[in-house]
């Protein structure tokens, strides 16, 4: 069965949006920085799209996150861990989904 499905993690990022408040930026300045739109910000922040490399070593650097400190603000696993059947059109298949939630 798990062969024909895929993990999909949700991330904390509540520490990155905490030094963001911190930095005084909001979304949309912080998006404006780095050069892309507050929709698509908005929507990495809340696990609907990845963070490229370049967009992290950019808010890395505006927001003086050290290197080796990246991993807390950006890949802080959270609570969701799906299974999603790969096999279906979309890749959800409602019957077929499974959820659980838990802190790593």
């Amino acid at each position: 069965m798990h062969e024909n499905y895929k993990i999909i993690y949700d991330y904390d990022y509540s520490l990155l949006k905490k030094r963001m408040n911190d930095y005084r930026y909001s979304v949309r300045s912080l998006a404006e920085s780095i050069g892309i739109t507050r929709v698509s910000l908005s929507n990495k922040l809340n696990n609907h799209l990845p963070f490229s490399q370049d967009e992290i070593l950019k808010i890395a650097k505006l927001l003086d996150i050290n290197y080796d400190q990246i991993a807390h603000y950006f890949f802080a696993i959270v609570v969701n861990k799906h299974l999603q059947n790969v096999n279906t059109k979309n890749g959800v298949n409602p019957l077929e989904s499974r959820e659980k939630n838990y802190k790593l």
